[in-house]
């Protein structure tokens, strides 16, 4: 059985302990497996970890000193903790408990059967058919209703922070639990003040909504549950398009990068230029009056699931955040999705 693990996109962590010197280390009831990596990236280390049972589990450490500037730090702890006492969905990645110790804030965390849904695309590739697609967008958008039903919202939504599960010993895909995890950015509305201050260029490039790459803006929208959904948009085309045979590469993460959108060439610069929330709001900038970007590489097919993803996709990853769906919207997509699967003809 695959072990999870989970992967960021940026890395400025300067933590690394000495291979030599590493050793098990207790830390309340959970036992610390230092010399076990089991990732690393922009706000942390995780670590393999047990419980006092010796139950499986995964240990993320954030060192204060080594955070990026723009993060939280105060804020994390609190989310967490607030994640860990009251949220509960089969849909989340599970917070065990989180504390701080000697300087450093850990992160008590469930792990997964699998690992994150782009490396669960290399290994697996054969899951990615439009049959089996809609179970994962759908679990995925009952996770980001959870969420904003609770005044919450993610931030960060990609196929890295997507965590594959399965129930049991078994090699039918029907049983595989897609997780949405890492809490590091979420913005809280119940207890967070919307101010300038808290406008915090969050998130990862090419995942962004456009109103991210507007320097100028203090809307709410700036924070709002919005941002989540155009994120979770891209997050369905870059799925949708690895089911139709789009993607050319080894990666889910990377897969709406590809010229599968409507703009030039010549915009296609460094990896925030392929970003397609900024291309909008440049593309917007330039022409205030002209269209939102459509998909192109889609168009034909006569796939009657694969039609109605477009068009989610055509109406979550949109430029005006007013005109998004909703997280409660998108649940009723997938209802749809589950009409055609159950009357559709089986393939030959």
């Amino acid at each position: 059985m695959l072990t999870c693990f989970m992967t960021f996109s940026h890395f400025r962590i300067s933590f690394k302990p000495s291979l030599t010197t590493m050793k098990d280390q207790q830390i309340n009831s959970f036992t610390i497996h230092l010399s076990e990596q089991l990732g690393r990236g922009a706000f942390g280390t995780i670590w393999n970890a047990t419980d006092s049972d010796q139950n499986l589990c995964a240990a993320k450490q954030i060192s204060k000193s080594d955070l990026h500037e723009k993060f939280d730090f105060e804020r994390a702890v609190n989310n967490y903790k607030m994640i860990s006492k009251e949220f509960t969905h089969p849909n989340l990645v599970d917070i065990i408990d989180s504390f701080i110790d000697d300087g450093f804030f850990w992160i008590i965390m469930e792990r997964c059967s699998e690992k994150d849904l782009d490396k669960f695309y290399r290994n697996y590739r054969s899951f990615f058919v439009e049959e089996n697609v809609p179970s994962l967008l759908q679990q995925l958008a009952q996770a980001v209703q959870y969420l904003h039903t609770r005044e919450v919202a993610h931030r960060d939504i990609k196929p890295y922070n997507i965590l594959v599960h399965c129930q049991e010993e078994t090699s039918e895909f029907k049983r595989m639990v897609f997780k949405l995890g890492d809490f590091d950015l979420i913005k809280h509305f119940r207890t967070d003040i919307m101010s300038a201050e808290t406008g915090t260029d969050v998130g990862t490039p090419s995942f962004k909504s456009p109103e991210f790459f507007d320097k100028k803006s203090t809307k709410p929208s700036y924070h709002g549950f919005q941002v989540d959904i155009f994120s979770m948009g891209l997050t369905i085309l870059a799925v949708l398009q690895a089911a139709i045979g789009h993607v050319g590469g080894d990666s889910v993460h990377a897969v709406h990068l590809k010229p599968s959108i409507d703009f030039p060439d010549e915009d296609v610069k460094e990896e925030e230029d392929r970003a397609i929330g900024k291309i909008m709001f440049e593309k917007h900038k330039r022409n205030p009056t002209g269209n939102d970007l459509k998909l192109v590489q889609i168009e034909q097919t006569d796939s009657d699931i694969v039609k109605v993803l477009k068009e989610l996709v055509e109406r979550t990853a949109v430029r005006d955040a007013s005109k998004r769906l909703t997280a409660d919207d998108v649940l009723k997509y997938f209802f749809k999705v589950s009409l055609h699967l159950i009357t559709s003809e089986p393939r030959p």
